[in-house]
C-alpha cells in the first residue's frame, strides 16, 4: 500500500479555531477545576492518539546508497557514481536521478521506505559528485521525508571528506528529517561501522519486560556521555552488519509548546536479521515550565519477521509555586506479526509523587483487520482516579483514527492526503470540547466549556492550563 505524504487533519473550521479565541471569557477557579479534570483525561488519551505513529515507528539509524548492497525487492544495476551520472543524467534537470522515475521500495530492508537519489557534479573540489538521497517513510503518519547529502569519488560510493579521503561520517551538513507538523530534525552522524569495522552487539540492547527497570541518565550524564556509551565488537568483513551513532536536535517552536529536544541514538542491524536501537532523549521545557527538563531512555528491537518490542521510561522533576513533584512515565509496546496480520499492544503508566500524587494507566490493544491492510480495530482503557474509561478504537489510512466511548466522548483524528498540520477534535461527555494539534508528542490547543476557554498544553509528563491570568500546572 502506498500512502506517501500521509497527513492527519481534522475536518474542522480552522479559521474559527484560530480567530475565535477573543470571544470566550476567562474561567473561574471552579471552571478550571473541571477543565483540569478533563485535561487529565485528554492527557491519558495521548498514547491512543499516537497509536498510528507507534504501529509504524522505526528507529532512525542512517543509510547511504551503494548498488552492491542487497535489496530485497529491487534489481539495482551495478556501476560507479560516474557511470550512474552518465546513464541517468537529465539535461533539463541538470543532474542524474536514480531511479529515473518512481522509487526504490523497502529501502535497505525497511518496510514502507521509498527512496531515490540525485547525483550532481561538484564545483568546489569536495569529491567528484554530490549525492542527495531522499527517503520517504510512506507508512509513517508523522515523517514526511528524510534528506541525506554527501560527496563521493567518481569510482566508489564510499563517502569522502573535503581532502578526498574516505570518511564514513563526512555528510554534507546534518541529515534532516521533515515532519508533517512543520518540525525539522537535524541529525549528525558521529560514527558508523565503516569508521573502524566495529558494531554494537545485541547484548548492548537489552530489553527488559518491565520498562520500569530501564536506567535513565541524569541531564549532566547526558551532556557528558557519562555511563551511556555502548560497547563495540569487531565485525566480520562483508557480513552485512551495520551500526551507527547519531546525535539529533529539534528546535523549540511555539506550536510545540516551546520544547527543545536533543537525542543520542545507537543503532544496529545484525546478521540474524534483527534491528536494534537505544536512544536517550532530553526535552527542555524551560520556556513552558521554568528550569524543567525531562529525560527518556528508549530501547527497540525488531526481528526478521517484523515482530517489534519497545520499552521506554521518562522522568522529570517539576516545581510550580510552592509545590514540587516528580513524574515518571513508562511504556511497553509489543507488535507481533502472524500470517501477515499485525497485533499491537501497549501499556503506558504515569506515576506522580511528591506534593502532587496520582497514577494513570492507558492500555491499548489493536489488531489489523486483514494482512497488509494497515487498518486496525481495538480498544483503549484508561484508569484514572480509581475509575476505568473504556473506548473503542479504529485506525485506518482512509478514515483516520477514531476513539469513542459511545456515551458522548468522541475523538476525531482524520487522515487526508492534504499537506497541512494535523487538527484534532475531542468532544467530551461533560459538554466540553478540545481542538488542537499533536506536534512531537505535545498536544496543544483550546479547551472550551459553556462558552469559557483555556489554553492547553499536554504531554504524557505534564499539563498546563491558562485562562485569563490564571495558570494550572500538574
Amino acid at each position: 500500500m502506498k500512502i506517501r505524504n500521509l497527513l492527519l487533519i481534522g475536518l474542522i473550521p480552522i479559521l474559527f479555531f484560530v480567530f475565535s479565541c477573543s470571544f470566550f471569557p476567562a474561567m473561574s477557579d471552579e471552571d478550571l477545576n473541571v477543565a483540569q479534570s478533563d485535561a487529565e483525561l485528554i492527557q491519558a488519551m495521548i498514547p491512543g492518539l499516537e497509536a498510528a505513529m507507534a504501529v509504524y515507528k522505526m528507529p532512525e539509524g542512517t543509510k547511504t546508497f551503494d548498488p552492491s548492497w542487497t535489496q530485497a525487492n529491487e534489481t539495482i544495476p551495478s556501476g560507479t557514481p560516474a557511470e550512474y551520472y552518465t546513464t541517468y543524467y537529465n539535461a533539463d534537470n541538470g543532474y542524474a536521478r536514480y531511479p529515473e522515475t518512481g522509487y526504490l521500495t523497502d529501502f535497505y530492508g525497511t518496510q514502507g521506505n521509498e527512496a531515490y537519489l540525485e547525483i550532481s557534479k561538484t564545483t568546489d573540489g569536495w569529491g567528484d559528485y554530490a549525492v542527495s538521497l531522499y527517503i520517504y517513510s510512506t507508512l509513517s503518519p508523522s515523517v514526511k521525508y528524510t534528506l541525506e547529502k554527501y560527496r563521493v569519488a567518481s569510482d566508489k560510493w564510499a563517502l569522502v571528506g573535503k581532502t578526498g579521503a574516505k570518511d564514513p561520517v563526512a555528510y554534507d551538513g546534518p541529515i534532516q528529517t521533515y515532519y508533517f507538523d512543520g518540525r525539522v530534525e537535524n541529525r549528525t552522524v558521529k560514527w558508523t561501522r565503516y569508521v573502524d569495522e566495529n558494531i554494537y552487539p545485541a547484548t548492548e540492547f537489552s530489553i527488559p519486560d518491565d520498562p520500569a527497570d530501564l536506567t535513565i541518565p541524569s541531564s549532566d550524564d547526558f551532556s557528558s556521555y557519562k555511563d551511556i556509551t555502548l560497547a563495540k565488537t569487531n565485525a566480520a568483513p562483508d557480513d552485512g552488519q551495520y551500526s551507527s551513532y547519531t546525535e539529533s536536535s529539534i528546535p523549540a517552536t511555539s506550536d510545540s509548546g516551546n520544547i527543545a529536544t536533543t537525542a543520542k541514538e545507537y543503532y544496529s542491524e545484525l546478521s540474524n536479521g534483527y534491528k536494534y536501537s537505544k536512544s536517550y532523549v532530553k526535552d527542555d521545557l524551560s520556556n513552558t515550565i521554568n528550569n524543567t527538563t525531562t529525560m527518556t531512555t528508549r530501547v527497540y528491537s525488531e526481528d526478521a519477521s517484523g515482530n517489534k518490542k519497545v520499552r521506554s521510561k521518562s522522568t522529570g522533576d517539576f516545581k510550580y509555586g510552592s509545590f514540587s513533584w516528580t513524574t515518571t512515565t513508562t511504556e511497553k509496546v509489543d507488535i507481533t506479526v502472524d500470517a501477515g496480520v499485525v497485533t499491537y499492544n501497549s501499556t503506558v503508566a504515569k506515576t506522580t509523587g511528591g506534593d502532587i500524587s496520582s497514577t494513570t494507566t492507558t492500555v491499548i490493544s489493536l489488531k489489523e483487520t486483514a494482512a497488509n491492510s494497515n487498518s486496525f480495530t481495538g480498544t483503549e482503557t484508561i484508569t484514572l482516579g480509581g475509575r476505568d474509561y473504556k473506548y473503542s478504537v479504529t485506525l485506518d489510512p482512509k478514515s483516520g483514527l477514531q476513539i469513542t466511548d459511545n456515551n458522548g466522548t468522541d475523538v476525531s483524528y482524520l487522515i487526508t492526503l492534504a499537506q497541512t498540520n494535523p487538527v484534532i477534535e475531542i468532544i467530551l461527555a461533560r459538554k466540553a470540547r478540545f481542538t488542537g494539534r499533536l506536534i512531537g508528542g505535545i498536544l496543544k490547543g483550546k479547551y472550551i466549556r459553556f462558552s469559557k476557554q483555556a489554553d492547553v498544553i499536554l504531554s504524557r509528563m505534564f499539563l498546563k492550563l491558562t485562562s485569563g491570568g490564571k495558570t494550572r500546572i500538574k
